[in-house]
């Protein structure tokens, strides 16, 4: 499922970040997708839906690959997590 999420943060230099990204996957606890923001392992973000701006919860990077310097990968784990979430 691709849902378009609204990510903010800090990056790896500990920088804020706010960037729309779009799932690669999604299941109940978490999901994985592509971003440009470099982030450290176990960072944790806030996550929103983009479509309505509803807050979904709070995610910790449980794993990353790179494709090139712009183009990240993450699996993101919910620590927090609304009832606006697309499955439950």
């Amino acid at each position: 499922m691709r849902v378009k999420l609204k990510l903010r943060g800090k990056d790896s230099q500990g920088k804020v970040f706010e960037e729309v990204a779009t799932t690669e996957n999604v299941s109940l606890s978490g999901f994985r997708c592509e971003c440009a923001a470099d982030l450290a392992a176990d960072s944790i973000i806030d996550v929103y839906l983009a479509s309505r701006s509803d807050y979904v919860g709070k995610a910790s990077i449980a794993y990353s690959y790179s494709k090139g310097p712009s183009s990240h990968h993450y699996g993101c784990r919910f620590i927090e997590k609304t009832q606006s979430w697309v499955l439950q």
